[in-house]
């Protein structure tokens, strides 16, 4: 058995969903043909970065006289998630009179921040070697992680009402594997 301090820096493409939009007293948003409102919708998310210290510990299968080592891992360790650019903007428009007394202007919304959280994270590893020589290993790793949820709460820059936007980033999971070269002080 075999353990390692490990430092380690994933980004991760997004797929972006809401759960739901509602209004201010929680009664859901529907489709109103009667509305003299339209609105424009405009969401993105730039890039989501989780850097990783952990405690990794490794179990080798080594065959005899053989130059190939295969092994299984574990780790336990702390993340901290970034999300950068989430960008969220909501404007309106009157589609036809009469609109009311305010403009429709007045209740556009922009979110345009960076979010972050850290958590515990938890990886899976399973992998082999190839000895080289004596002091060169090639090999090849392949992970899991589990990392908590990233949770933050920021306020928007406009929006017609004092509110702030609870961001939950869910199944921050990502597969990876990589290809390597080591030499080995055995």
């Amino acid at each position: 058995m075999r353990v390692e301090v490990s430092v380690s820096q994933r980004s991760n493409n997004i797929e972006q969903e809401f759960t739901d939009i509602t209004f201010l007293d929680g009664s859901p948003i529907l489709p109103n043909e009667d509305s003299n409102y339209t609105s424009t919708n405009t969401t993105r998310v730039d890039a989501l970065a989780a850097r990783t210290l952990s405690l990794n510990a490794y179990h080798d299968f080594a065959f005899a006289e053989s130059r190939v080592m295969l092994y299984l891992g574990a780790g336990l360790g702390l993340s901290f998630v970034e999300l950068s650019g989430l960008y969220f903007s909501s404007e309106y428009s009157c589609i036809s009179q009469p609109c009311g007394g305010r403009p429709a202007a007045e209740y556009n919304s922009l979110q345009d921040v960076d979010l972050s959280d850290s958590g515990l994270s938890k990886q899976l590893f399973a992998g082999t070697d190839y000895r080289l020589g004596d002091k060169l290993l090639l090999g090849l790793k392949a992970s899991y992680s589990w990392v908590d949820d990233l949770v933050d709460t920021s306020p928007y820059e406009v929006h017609p009402f004092p509110i702030v936007n609870d961001t939950e980033i869910s199944r921050i999971n990502p597969w990876s594997s990589s290809p390597w070269i080591k030499s080995s002080l055995r």
